[in-house]
């Protein structure tokens, strides 16, 4: 073998052949080329091949930005990640600036649907159980729509409650579903950053339920979202879902089922934990019958306990202070005294606020002074401090035989998973993540690329999980600890240091794959081939 040695040129594979095998996997590229007319002889870079290089680069962990895409690219090797003949140097910001024109254009939320229906399809990913919420994003700059007036955008980039505490800031609202176990993520849409969720989630269930007929699936969903989806004129005249939501405590209906004694004989215990019960009833609302099911949480009551009796406490010195002042003070009339005291005892409803007025006269004027006596409404209280850690789910799914009371709670439960999503997307180390660019057609279109960078992220996760369960495998974490549930993102920091250089073999190019320590050969041997082959692996 004539090996020159002079010829060597450096290539770093690291994890983003897990990224990129995972996108080849689940077919992205391809299936948005067919959708979009994408694979125009025309370009060089084909609109999917843009969007699996935007999905390794956010997913690339390394600082980097979107309008950096050519530098990130430079040392690695690209056309294997890509499998397509293009240089670092094709992914520049017209192409990318196009790619994302072309999606706005075709609808972002109509292509990223129509994707994920035939990614979980065939991957048996879908599931009935849809779980549903909203994040707030913050944006920087002066954003314009380039083709509509702003008034006619699909949505406006505008100042609304910032759920990152932002509020000097515009913003626009992401609207996600997902599908449990896997995460893998239903539908998405981009919406006005002054929306409301109590008016979005309808919206985005109708919009859902339309397409599923456009697509024949016929399965009859069930919604889960939190106490925003308690719409009582939408929600109790929903027809062809079914539902599952936080009831709010503002209806008056929960007052006495969160007041109801621990000791009572109604409460079971939830998998056998000491710390949750439950119990359940059947409510109707507006001629609409539902079950609503009470939890009781021992941890989360503990800890609102120390917030509630630190505020309370906080509350009484508050008002020793303004009663002092009061009492200090004098009123002209007796009228004036009486309203300061009524406005007072307003105000401070946890507390008996016993007072008299005593007039005092100095030089033919008299005026009237409050003596006021502070005491705790207990009663009251002991009811408040009962309803801590408690709160109530309700379904239109009355059939137990269908669905028993703790299942409801689980599937409550996995609402964390979009949690954990909107987490995914807005940290810090996912660049795809930093919403910098100037017009809104691509904002939206970027919007869809993060989602679908989720969905990549999810499914790898899961198939690596699933692929340990199977084979009875482990994988060592942070601390050395074998476990079968690592994280991808641990698991691709794991793979960094794997190089892929060029040598001139007998007069051509070709790439060398540096030699894998044992735990990285275990990782990449339960990932799928198509991750497989990109590390020379058997």
């Amino acid at each position: 073998m004539d090996l020159d040695i002079s010829s060597y040129i450096p290539q770093r594979l690291d994890h983003y052949g897990v990224v990129a095998g995972i996108c080849h996997k689940l077919g992205i590229s391809e299936r948005i080329d067919v959708l979009l007319d994408g694979k125009d002889s025309r370009r060089k870079v084909s609109i999917g091949q843009a969007v699996t290089a935007m999905i390794i680069n956010g997913l690339g962990y390394t600082n980097r930005t979107l309008y950096m895409m050519s530098d990130f690219f430079r040392g690695k090797p690209i056309q294997k990640l890509l499998q397509a003949d293009i240089d670092a140097s094709d992914l520049n910001d017209d192409v990318l600036g196009r790619a994302l024109d072309s999606i706005h254009e075709y609808g972002t939320n109509k292509l990223f649907s129509e994707l994920s229906f035939q990614i979980g399809k065939k991957f048996n990913l879908l599931s009935n159980c849809v779980h549903l919420d909203t994040t707030s994003l913050t944006l920087f700059g002066d954003y314009k729509s380039s083709s509509m007036e702003d008034n006619e955008a699909s949505f406006q980039i505008v100042r609304g409650y910032s759920k990152a505490h932002r509020e000097d800031l515009k913003q626009t609202v992401l609207s996600l579903c997902l599908c449990e176990p896997s995460g893998f993520p239903l539908g998405m849409e981009s919406l006005s950053g002054n929306s409301s969720d109590k008016e979005n989630f309808h919206s985005t269930i109708e919009k859902m339920s339309s397409f599923q007929k456009e697509l024949d699936w016929p399965e009859r969903l069930i919604w889960v979202a939190d106490s925003a989806l308690f719409h009582k004129e939408k929600l109790l005249s929903s027809d062809g879902f079914d539902w599952l939501t936080r009831v709010p405590n503002t209806i008056k209906e929960t007052k006495v089922l969160r007041e109801t004694d621990s000791k009572s004989s109604c409460w079971k215990s939830f998998n056998n934990k000491a710390d949750i019960s439950y119990f359940s009833v059947e409510v109707e609302l507006e001629d609409t019958k539902m079950r609503w099911i009470v939890i009781h949480s021992e941890a989360l009551r503990i800890k609102k306990l120390k917030t509630y009796d630190k505020n309370l406490l906080t509350k009484e010195s508050k008002l020793k202070v303004i009663v002092k002042s009061l009492e200090r003070g004098g009123f002209d009339c007796e009228l004036d005294a009486k309203a300061a005291l009524e406005n007072l005892k307003k105000s401070h409803g946890l507390f008996i606020l016993d007072g008299s007025i005593l007039a005092k006269t100095k030089k033919k004027k008299s005026t009237y002074h409050l003596s006021i006596k502070i005491q705790k409404k207990e009663s009251l209280i002991v009811k408040e401090r009962l309803r801590l850690g408690r709160y109530i789910l309700a379904s239109n799914m009355i059939d137990k035989e269908k669905f028993t009371d703790e299942e409801l709670i689980e599937e409550y439960k996995a609402q964390e998973g979009v949690e954990r999503g909107f987490k995914f997307i807005k940290d810090n180390r996912f660049q795809v993540g930093e919403v910098f660019l100037k017009k809104v057609e691509r904002i939206d279109a970027l919007m869809m690329i993060m989602t679908l960078t989720l969905m990549v992220h999810n499914v790898g996760e899961y198939w690596l999980r699933e692929s340990l369960k199977e084979k009875d495998l482990t994988l060592p974490n942070q601390l050395g600890k074998e476990i079968k549930t690592p994280t991808l993102r641990w698991v691709m920091q794991r793979l960094e240091g794997i190089d892929l250089p060029k040598f001139k073999i007998n007069g051509s190019f070709q790439e060398v794959m540096s030699e894998l320590d044992e735990i990285q050969a275990r990782i990449i041997s339960i990932l799928p081939q198509e991750v497989r082959s990109l590390y020379n692996f058997p």
